[in-house]
């Protein structure tokens, strides 16, 4: 069994079912789910839209390879609607692997951790909510330490701070 930290977010439609929706299948086809951040919202990054994000990152055990997991995650998406439109794009859902233990893999379709943790305020806040001493393989900085230093400028509020 691995500990896998996945991200995930939806700007369409209702965003906080349809991340339910990906968490069910989550345990369902890839382990069991550890731990959950709270949500967050965000503009998108890397594209415009009229639709902000609903993100969140969670902590699993599974005992998939990363490729496999990978293979089981675009299952998951396109089951629950998703059509790659490019790279960047509005999406019912998408699901990110951020880390897989501490694996360092680059293939062409496939790079852990993720290569813009330490750029995305909407990954590093609910990372940093649950894994704040985490070490980035890589960068070999903690998560509350790349959240710190994030020159990401655009909003990003938990849900929960908005009562």
């Amino acid at each position: 069994m691995v500990q896998v930290v996945l991200g995930l977010g939806s700007n369409l439609g209702d965003r906080e079912s349809w991340l339910s929706k990906v968490r069910d299948e989550i345990s369902n086809k890839l382990g069991e789910i550890l731990v959950c951040s709270d949500l967050v919202e965000s503009p998108p990054w890397g594209f415009n839209s009229d639709n902000s994000f609903l993100n969140q990152v969670i902590l699993i055990h599974s005992n998939q390879s990363a490729s496999k997991l990978l293979e089981v995650i675009h299952e998951i998406e396109s089951d629950l609607g998703r059509v790659r439109k490019g790279h960047y794009a509005d999406r019912m859902v998408d699901i990110d692997i951020l880390f897989f233990g501490d694996l360092v893999l680059e293939t062409e379709n496939l790079s852990i951790p993720h290569p813009h943790i330490q750029d995305r305020l909407f990954v590093l806040k609910p990372l940093a909510q649950i894994l704040p001493e985490y070490k980035h393989p890589v960068i070999g900085e903690t998560v509350s330490q790349l959240l710190e230093k994030c020159k990401d400028n655009n909003i990003c509020e938990f849900l929960s701070d908005r009562d």
